[in-house]
């Protein structure tokens, strides 16, 4: 009970409930032998959808800048002398680094040299996923993917405490605090265990009625349209945001050739966000990992819909899918409407028939 005050009294560490955001996009140079990445301009059209699905939050502006790799500032000290200055002449409440994840150093130091909060994209994805979690299940997968983003910001010592003095004596605090968090991350893993197994045992019962058919793609992809159109429900209604759907949900539908199966629209994937942000919503996919067939949605009408591609396969590796469901999975392409050239729409079309 001890440790669960302390760890109350070091929430929260998610932002407010409104903020005008100043984003700033790292040019990353490009390195000898990767795969191709998306565009930068592609990057922060992507990272001004994230703030704007979050509501009450806005974008006041956007900035391109040079990043150098693993220090303490982030940039070189010529970019974050230019960049500090137009941070500070901005009307923004808090600046949106778009990288996967900053260090608890870095974000400390440009917090307080900016006087405002700095986000990355781990914090600004949990704030969406925060904004739409209902459920229990998606409560406690929120404050678990959020151990990480507060073990970070407890682990710094600021400079003040090692010019005061006081960096040995507050070593001790900071060591509960950490055992404290620690123990609260396994109490929500313990939680969110006994959920799985009462949806794995759920599932199985389902799947002895009818094949599961799980809906999976990358965030924003139309995969809420497609169970809507399959399962007819009208009263399925799909939004065009990142992160509409937080949790899965199941539908009956009857294919043309009359089998019945249960489909499942489940939650979108996004692109850099680390591990450690996505192994806590392993509870939610579990409907994806033990479903009798994948559905891959892709949003064939976005440039960059084969790094989305990557990026879903990626992510499913990382929750273990099984190599039998990998080699099933059958990709449909939407949004083919929005192509410009006849040509591809045909294409896309004759793939997905």
């Amino acid at each position: 009970a001890q440790s669960c005050r302390r760890c109350q009294r070091l929430r929260p560490q998610l932002p407010r409930r409104w903020h005008s955001v100043l984003i700033v996009q790292p040019l990353r140079r490009k390195l000898r032998g990767h795969r191709d990445s998306v565009p930068p301009e592609r990057q922060l059209a992507e990272a001004r959808a994230l703030v704007n699905s979050i509501d009450g939050w806005s974008v006041s502006g956007c900035l391109s800048v040079n990043m150098k790799q693993r220090t303490q500032w982030v940039f070189t000290s010529g970019v974050y002398s230019q960049l500090a200055s137009q941070v500070r002449r901005s009307e923004a409440t808090a600046v949106f680094v778009n990288v996967a994840m900053l260090s608890g150093m870095q974000s400390y130091n440009l917090s307080a040299e900016w006087r405002r909060p700095v986000l990355d994209r781990y914090s600004v994805a949990l704030q969406a996923f925060n904004d739409r979690a209902t459920s229990r299940e998606s409560k406690l997968q929120i404050q678990l993917a959020e151990i990480p983003l507060r073990l970070a910001r407890t682990a710094v010592v600021s400079p003040e405490s090692v010019a005061a003095g006081r960096a040995a004596s507050e070593a001790t605090g900071r060591q509960r605090a950490l055992d404290a968090l620690e123990a609260e991350a396994e109490r929500l893993r313990a939680a969110l265990a006994d959920i799985e197994a009462r949806k794995t045992a759920k599932g199985e019962a389902r799947r002895r009625q009818v094949p599961t058919v799980a809906v999976v793609g990358y965030t924003n992809a139309g995969k809420t349209s497609l169970v809507s159109l399959l399962a007819r429900k009208s009263s399925l209604l799909p939004e065009d945001r990142l992160f509409a759907t937080l949790h899965s949900s199941h539908h009956r539908c009857r294919l043309p050739c009359g089998l019945p199966c249960l489909l499942v629209d489940t939650i979108g994937f996004l692109s850099d966000l680390p591990t450690s942000l996505v192994a806590p919503f392993r509870c939610t996919l579990r409907d994806s990992l033990d479903a009798d067939q994948l559905l891959h949605v892709v949003d064939c009408s976005d440039p960059d819909w084969p790094e989305r591609c990557r990026t879903v396969s990626d992510t499913l590796d990382k929750l273990g899918l099984s190599e039998k469901l990998r080699n099933g999975m059958l990709t449909v392409y939407n949004k083919c409407d929005l192509l410009l050239d006849s040509r591809t729409r045909c294409w896309c079309h004759a793939r997905r028939g």
